[in-house]
């Protein structure tokens, strides 16, 4: 996948690591990468819905029939220019998983 941005705006965006980066780059992502790795993926790159909806299935998971996936498919229909840092405040509002969760300080 051709991404058309650098690997430190890639991770300033996305909030995902470098190590990542390079995984997601050369094929060596995990089949099946973690829901919250695919959703800052989708936040990061301001996805559509529909394209955020494609990338989760391709990943293996559907974005609805959980409290947690249907939040996901909730905040990418808002728009394409929320950032982690506010998925994460309605996450934490509604006491769900945070993404990025390295970041959050206890």
């Amino acid at each position: 996948m051709k991404l058309g941005i650098s690997k430190s705006e890639f991770c300033r965006r996305t909030l995902l690591s470098e190590k990542t980066y390079e995984r997601i780059k050369y094929g060596q992502l995990a089949d099946r990468p973690k829901p919250e790795t695919v959703m800052q993926f989708c936040v990061g790159l301001g996805l559509s819905l529909e394209e955020s909806e494609n990338l989760f299935n391709a990943a293996g998971y559907y974005l609805g029939g959980c409290k947690l996936h249907e939040a996901y498919r909730e905040l990418l229909s808002m728009n394409d220019s929320l950032t982690i840092y506010e998925c994460n405040d309605v996450l934490r509002h509604l006491e769900l998983p945070l993404l990025a969760r390295w970041i959050e300080i206890s």
